[in-house]
């Protein structure tokens, strides 16, 4: 079946080692809700932590664009 890339991202704010706990916080997050509120197979979705490392706008590394979470398709 298909897979799911769950990316979890942050802006430049914090340390390094912060950024990337809460990133993949923020993936975790994404992918207990896909697996709960639409029964998602959780075989089919990898959560994933990026911490501060693709900034959505690195010309503005604390900018709240930065913190989001991204999903990608991976095949299947």
């Amino acid at each position: 079946g298909a897979r799911w890339a769950i990316e979890g991202h942050t802006d430049a704010s914090g340390a390094t080692e912060y950024n990337k706990a809460l990133s993949e916080q923020r993936a975790n997050s994404v992918y207990n809700y896909l697996i709960d509120e639409f029964g998602m197979n959780p075989n089919q979705l990898v959560p994933i932590g990026k911490g501060e490392s693709e900034l959505y706008d690195p010309a503005s590394p604390k900018s709240g664009v930065n913190r989001r979470v991204r999903i990608k398709y991976l095949g299947g």
